[in-house]
């Protein structure tokens, strides 16, 4: 499509988008830049500590077999190849941009940190006094930070 400059890639996702769009951004190099909304890496421990419904019932079913002192070393082979922590080192942190959620109980900070650092600690902005689901009153602020982030970063490129 001539009306597509393909030199002006991004993605975004929130929640698992989020990590699926940091997946895609890490397998496609025409993928220039990143913007990442309640996001972050360690699938089993998101699965061992997460509060989300459907992810506390996948727990449950996986505790009647495994340990929780052993689910993440269980879990670990399961997931390493849809990861993002797998994936990170092939992202440049001057083309990602991350904003999550101080009270995030769904994918804890501490995850979403680990993820940060293991990128090369990108712009990182948190949002505060609310969680996953109560982040939803950042939208358009989160859409504004990434829109001018997403500006910039194809303005400035070379």
């Amino acid at each position: 499509w001539p009306e597509i400059d393909t030199k002006k890639i991004g993605v975004t996702g929130v929640s698992l988008g989020g990590i699926s769009a940091s997946l895609l951004m890490a397998a496609d190099d025409r993928i220039y830049a990143g913007a990442f909304f309640l996001f972050g890496g360690n699938i089993p421990k998101i699965i061992i500590t997460s509060n989300e419904p459907n992810v506390e019932k996948l727990r449950i079913r996986l505790l009647a077999n495994t340990p929780l002192s052993e689910l993440e070393t269980y879990l670990t082979p399961f997931y390493k190849d849809v990861d993002p922590l797998t994936y990170a080192p092939r992202l440049d942190p001057a083309r990602v941009l991350i904003i999550s959620a101080n009270r995030d109980k769904v994918i804890l900070p501490s995850l979403t940190k680990a993820l940060w650092e293991k990128i090369g600690e990108p712009p990182w902005l948190k949002v505060p006094f609310v969680g996953h689901i109560s982040a939803a009153i950042y939208f358009f602020y989160g859409n504004n930070k990434m829109a001018e982030f997403f500006r910039k970063q194809f303005n400035n490129q070379k």
